[in-house]
C-alpha cells in the first residue's frame, strides 16, 4: 500500500497575522518612544537604535499594508521618513537630548492610535 501525504500543518488566519502583526508594530513603536524619552543616548552618548527602530516599523508597516489597509502604518512611515536624516547616528550626536525627548509625544499618539483603531478587512485598498 502507498503512504497518504503528510497532512499540512494549519497556518494562522488573516485576522491572526495581522494581530501577531499589529502587536509587534506596537511594542517597536514603544521601544522608539522609551528611546525618544531618553534623548537618543545610552551612558550619555548617542547610540544608533533610532535607524534600527526604523528598519524595523517599516518592515512590520509592508507587511501589515498586504492585509490591514492601516492609516495609522501608513502615518507612521510618513513620519519616519520625515525624521529620517535626524535619526541617523551623526545627527544624534549633533542635536541636543531635549529635540528627541519632544519627539516621543507624537510617536506616542501614533502608538495610541494603532491601539484604538480596528483592523480593515483583508483585501482592502490601501488609502495613499
Amino acid at each position: 500500500g502507498g503512504q497518504r501525504p503528510a497532512a499540512s500543518p494549519a497556518l494562522p488566519s488573516t485576522a491572526e497575522t495581522v494581530a501577531a502583526l499589529r502587536r509587534r508594530f506596537h511594542k517597536e513603536l514603544y521601544r522608539l518612544q522609551a528611546d525618544l524619552v531618553e534623548g537618543g543616548r545610552i551612558a550619555g552618548k548617542p547610540c544608533d537604535c533610532f535607524v534600527k527602530h526604523r528598519l524595523g516599523l517599516e518592515a512590520m508597516a509592508e507587511e501589515l499594508f498586504t492585509m490591514d489597509a492601516c492609516d495609522v502604518c501608513h502615518d507612521v512611515l510618513c513620519w519616519l521618513e520625515a525624521h529620517a536624516a535626524e535619526f541617523e547616528l551623526e545627527e544624534v550626536a549633533r542635536r541636543p537630548p531635549e529635540y528627541y525627548k519632544s519627539l516621543a509625544p507624537e510617536v506616542r499618539d501614533l502608538r495610541k492610535r494603532l491601539v484604538t483603531t480596528p483592523p480593515t478587512e483583508a483585501g482592502s485598498p490601501l488609502a495613499v
